[in-house]
């Protein structure tokens, strides 16, 4: 009784002093905040606030100790908001100050419950530890030019396979659409134009992802019902498929994908097997994750999270699987990096594992925001949003040639339709089975198309393969 007495007396008293902050009255806060710590002094919070504050006014190791005492006092619940403090100082180059937070942290007693976010400290103070400010040399961000960018943000782009075709999101009078654009003979992008309904409405849609083989758009679209039909959706996940010319009309996925939580920004793996996206539901590190499911028995099964070395407690966003099917680009600003949002990279060990992100380095990113990144099928030429000096607006479109350390492998899309070369018919659904002839490595097979026959496949470049079909007769 005496113990909720106490949490029910601290939280007024903690309000008091946040309003403080609020009204920008500093000193007021800092002597509400040191009155509160004296009379509950087993509440870390106020602890917190006060490492905030003068890390603020750039009494650094004040905000140390403070945070060193929250940390003491409990260190499961002090990991999230000590781990956020350490971010902000890295961000502001602080990071001396910022290794010493997450040390303190590695060598505190933790419950077996925070196994995973220990584990992504660890994994955070590696990655900075090795985090490279040198630029990269011979590297350098082209802005796409007025073709594309204007004094609309753009951002979120989606590049065709045979990369002629460019599609991505302007924020258009307060409206997000989905605006293409065509390379011309010349290979330069020709003026965008807005892709029309559908996908496009009068709502918000956003981040279009197009798949490998071009048949199908995933994107976002906000303030729909969730499946269920009552409860509020707020973004959830659709797709169109090409009907000849023209794109279908919104398709949306079921519960197991779409839920009351945000879900967005999907990507496709080149297969069709794997859906990528961004979600902050429950059962996540914090703030947006990047999940994924998998399409067996013609279900899409329950979305699993990608894990610590991909996931922490900021924001990671924007995901993209190249057509390899085993390098993953992402944004996030909970990585280290270099400004409020930064590109990764990280490649896939197993079926759900991957490699410790790898941050893009500079010019790349910048002391800005740098976000949502596209690689071509050949890994050499990336796209991406930025928001550096010599942007038309807000984000504008940027291109830039990938180094070695960052690109995926090589790969190549074979497609065409199967038929029977002496009875001149097509072969619908028929197994297309392919052969690494070097490796002897097998591959999932493909199915023709039970319409058209048409079937598709990505190969790695470089590498010669056996295509083999079975008919009887």
């Amino acid at each position: 009784i005496k113990a909720q007495d106490s949490t029910r007396a601290f939280k007024p008293a903690f309000y008091a002093c946040e309003d403080f902050i609020k009204k920008g009255k500093t000193e007021k806060a800092i002597r509400c905040l040191e009155e509160l710590r004296r009379t509950f002094p087993r509440q870390i919070k106020p602890c917190i606030r006060l490492a905030e504050i003068y890390y603020q006014l750039n009494e650094k190791e004040q905000a140390l100790l403070f945070a060193n005492q929250a940390i003491d006092l409990n260190a499961n619940e002090a990991l999230s908001p000590v781990m956020h403090l350490a971010n902000l100082m890295r961000k502001k180059g602080d990071e001396a100050l910022a290794l010493k937070l997450q040390n303190r942290l590695l060598v505190s007693d933790m419950d077996t419950d925070k196994t995973k976010q220990n584990k992504q400290v660890q994994n955070q103070l590696k990655s900075t530890q090795i985090l490279n400010t040198a630029p990269i040399p011979d590297v350098q961000l082209k802005n796409l030019g007025p073709n594309i960018n204007s004094s609309e943000n753009e951002y979120l782009p989606t590049i065709s396979l045979d990369g002629q075709t460019l599609i991505f999101t302007r924020n258009h009078s307060g409206n997000e659409d989905f605006f293409v654009s065509a390379r011309d003979s010349n290979q330069n992008w020709i003026a965008a134009v807005n892709l029309g309904y559908p996908p496009n409405t009068g709502l918000p849609d956003g981040a279009a992802m197009l798949s490998a083989d071009g048949k199908y758009l995933f994107y976002t679209r906000c303030d729909m019902r969730s499946p269920n039909g009552i409860e509020s959706g707020g973004c959830d996940i659709a797709f169109s498929f090409k009907e000849d010319t023209a794109w279908s009309s919104p398709q949306y996925f079921g519960f197991t994908i779409n839920t009351t939580a945000y879900e967005g920004q999907a990507c496709i793996s080149s297969d069709n097997k794997d859906l990528y996206f961004v979600s902050n539901r429950e059962g996540g590190y914090g703030g947006m994750d990047i999940w994924v499911s998998r399409f067996e028995n013609n279900y899409w099964t329950k979305p699993l999270n990608l894990g610590a070395q991909i996931n922490t407690d900021g924001n990671e966003t924007a995901p993209f699987i190249h057509p390899d099917n085993q390098t993953l680009y992402f944004s996030s600003d909970g990585h280290p990096g270099f400004g409020s949002s930064d590109l990764f990279v990280s490649r896939k060990v197993a079926d759900t594992t991957w490699k410790t992100a790898l941050n893009l380095g500079q010019p790349i990113n910048s002391k800005g925001f740098d976000g949502s990144i596209v690689v071509d099928a050949q890994g050499k030429s990336g796209y991406c949003a930025s928001d550096r000096k010599d942007t038309r607006g807000g984000l504008d479109l940027y291109t830039f040639e990938l180094y070695p350390a960052i690109q995926p492998k090589s790969s190549m899309a074979i497609h065409g339709f199967l038929t029977d070369k002496f009875r001149k018919t097509k072969l619908q659904d028929k197994g297309i089975y392919f052969k690494n002839l070097s490796g002897n490595i097998h591959l999932d097979p493909v199915s023709s198309n039970e319409g058209d026959a048409s079937y598709f496949k990505v190969l790695q470049n470089g590498t010669s393969w056996l295509i083999s079909v079975l008919e009887e007769g």
